[in-house]
């Protein structure tokens, strides 16, 4: 007689949604699911190391020297930064058409109004982001 207690496991994609890992046989082929997405971002775009907080990086615009890259391991790397405007960018030289033409240009000559990008010189991987505004009235040491 064959018993009719069998345990079945849930197949397709609800059940890679709902557990952790797979495991097939004894190959031991393991299919791992991340459980906190990065919001879609390409590995490139992440930033796990959260350099931003680091006092070497903290508001500062201009290239720096860091002790070591996170991504390539390399000791004493200087960034390379790439600056461009955002939204607070523009938004600031509406106001500044609105307010007094002649000088509505200046948000976009003045770094911190600018997002800030530091890359690592050896890699090419971003080590961080500075948001516009951040840093303003931090005096920046040479």
């Amino acid at each position: 007689m064959v018993s009719s207690n069998k345990t079945e496991t849930p197949t397709g994609a609800a059940s890679l949604a709902e557990s952790s890992y797979v495991s097939v046989d004894e190959t031991d082929i393991r299919v791992v699911m991340d459980q906190n997405p990065s919001g879609g971002k390409p590995a490139s775009e992440q930033n796990t190391y959260n350099l931003e907080m680091d006092p070497c990086l903290a508001g500062r615009r201009k290239p720096t020297n860091l002790p070591f890259c996170p991504h390539c391991s390399k000791k004493n790397v200087r960034t390379m930064t790439k600056t461009y405007p955002t939204a607070v960018t523009w938004g600031a030289v509406a106001v500044g058409a609105v307010v007094f033409f002649p000088i509505c240009w200046i948000p976009l000559v003045v770094d911190k109004m600018k997002k800030t990008d530091h890359y690592c010189q050896n890699c090419g991987q971003k080590l961080a982001t500075l948001k516009p505004l951040e840093g303003v009235g931090v005096k920046e040491r040479s």
